[in-house]
């Protein structure tokens, strides 16, 4: 009827499997921890013919459950912060009475992997997946992706463990970031965060071009593809974020660079050569993009609200290439209406100037 932790008792792990970096400290001799009740949790009894049923402790760790005679399995909930179950098996006898059952539980163990690559450089955002070596230990395959710094985070039971690339639905071998992976590590009985570093091969390396125009503004939100220089397929794909880095995953080797820009994307479709080396170097770090051009209509009007026909005004960039010089400078004049065209670059920020006309 409770939920009481065990307490922790050292063990070696075999000589084929990694243990973790700090194995020596978590398995030092420490006091047993005195138990507490573990309230509100789920203990489920499953019977070898299908039949389970859960049961749901109170807040003092305690629960009744009624059960027909016959052999149990107890197990927790496969997210749940819980371990092993002690006993794992009951055997309900065939006589109505009731049966004390005290239930003692193992916690799962906080666990820390750092994911580095051949350069001994960490990986970030790799997808680890966590699985029991063998199925009878009950445990639950578990996935996790790793931050900006290649570290992630996870608790698991005790037991041997073989970790392993995560690749997406449909994603084909050759399209892995790195080599096949199969490593494995033992999670101890320990108190104590475990870390683990497990060292992967990369044949893809990490890509951020930054993508700008000459007055500085971000190509947001561009489709973009990578193509090998003596081929047409394509390597890679993306769309440009909000900055304008276009992010990708390319083996050594050059490549050809498309932004495919669309009819109504402002920036004009260009290519540029792409090279990434055995160092996991590349060039270039940032790319210009130049942008389109269009017919702006201009309806000028005076303080009165009144339409300011024949009225002279000019539009200079404001990042005149020619410092000093109006040779830049568009010279435009209203029609009768007040009205005017002049065709502008899109998102170059332009200065607008009305001389006075001495009437």
């Amino acid at each position: 009827r409770e939920l009481r932790p065990e307490s922790p008792h050292s063990r070696r792990p075999p000589a084929s499997v990694e243990s973790a970096a700090n194995a020596a400290i978590g398995g030092r001799e420490r006091a047993a921890p005195q138990e507490e009740a573990q309230g509100h949790a789920t203990v489920i009894f499953a019977h070898g013919r299908g039949y389970s049923q859960e049961l749901h402790t109170n807040a003092n760790g305690e629960a009744d459950i009624v059960l027909f005679p016959g052999n149990f399995t107890l197990a927790c909930e496969a997210e749940s912060n819980y371990d092993r179950l002690m006993p794992d098996v009951i055997a309900v006898p065939s006589r109505f009475a009731v049966m004390e059952l005290k239930v003692v539980a193992t916690m799962k163990k906080r666990c820390i992997f750092l994911i580095v690559d051949h350069l001994n450089r960490p990986y970030p955002r790799f997808p680890l997946h966590l699985r029991p070596k063998e199925s009878a230990d009950r445990l639950w395959p578990k996935s996790l992706q790793t931050k900006a710094n290649g570290r992630g985070k996870a608790r698991l039971g005790r037991g041997v463990w073989i970790a392993s690339y995560d690749a997406a639905e449909g994603e084909p071998r050759d399209a892995w970031p790195v080599q096949p992976l199969q490593t494995e590590f033992e999670v101890q009985e320990a108190e104590v965060p475990q870390f683990f570093r497990i060292c992967v091969h990369r044949i893809r390396f990490t890509c951020d071009i930054m993508l700008r125009t000459r007055f500085q503004e971000p190509v947001a939100s561009c489709q973009f593809a990578l193509r090998a220089a003596s081929g047409d397929r394509a390597l890679a794909r993306g769309e440009s974020t909000d900055i304008g880095l276009a992010s990708c995953d390319l083996p050594v080797g050059r490549f050809v660079f498309w932004l495919e820009a669309g009819e109504t994307s402002p920036f004009v479709p260009v290519q540029f050569e792409v090279v990434v080396k055995e160092d996991a170097s590349f060039t270039p770090l940032e790319q210009e993009v130049e942008t389109k051009t269009a017919d702006v209509t201009f309806h000028l009007i005076t303080p009165d609200g009144e339409a300011a026909p024949g009225c002279t005004f000019h539009l200079s960039p404001q990042f005149n290439e020619s410092a000093g010089s109006q040779a830049w400078a568009i010279a435009v004049k209203t029609d009768a209406g007040g009205l005017a065209r002049a065709s502008m670059c899109l998102l170059e920020p332009y200065v607008f100037s009305v001389k006075e006309s001495g009437v």
